[in-house]
């Protein structure tokens, strides 16, 4: 047949994930949140495998470049690769943030949006031949994280981003 011992879809490796992460860290799984990831994604007639993604949530918040990833290998059903990601460091205080409104005014005021093609992704065996696509997509010369607190932009360390001066 022409799934090649595929035996296990998308639900059920999301599931055998979840299950997985019960038992490896049961304290941690309520803090954890499934979320799709759409980058480098391309859906398949056979998919042969699940990169399944969790990230860490605290309170409202979701915490970057924390959670689990996990893979699923669907003709077996079997965990291939398990990664968590889970650094101890304080918050900062969630009670005082700027209404999500004022957060988007400084996105599309400060940083703004550009017209740009976007190529699609080229690959041996399709897509090298697709014409690119027009679309508006965030500037790129400034970073695009807002403080939620002060409203200011930052850069990837966390510090105000400041713009370079000339010669800079």
């Amino acid at each position: 047949s022409s799934d090649r011992g595929i035996k296990y879809d998308r639900e059920q490796s999301l599931e055998i994930a979840k299950k997985y992460i019960k038992k490896m860290i049961p304290d941690r799984y309520e803090l954890l949140e499934y979320r799709e990831n759409y980058t480098g994604f391309r859906p398949l007639k056979e998919q042969r495998n699940y990169n399944v993604g969790f990230i860490r949530k605290y309170d409202a918040a979701y915490v970057e470049r924390d959670g689990v990833t996990i893979n699923v290998d669907a003709t077996t059903g079997n965990i291939d690769e398990y990664r968590l990601n889970w650094t101890d460091r304080e918050f900062s205080s969630q009670g005082n943030v700027i209404p999500i409104d004022k957060a988007y005014d400084i996105l599309y005021e400060d940083i703004g949006l550009e017209l740009k093609y976007i190529k699609p992704s080229i690959d041996e065996e399709r897509n090298d031949d697709k014409e690119a696509v027009l679309a508006y997509g965030l500037k790129t010369d400034k970073p695009s994280i807002i403080d939620a607190n002060e409203g200011t932009i930052l850069d990837s360390s966390g510090e105000i981003y400041e713009e370079p001066g000339i010669g800079s």
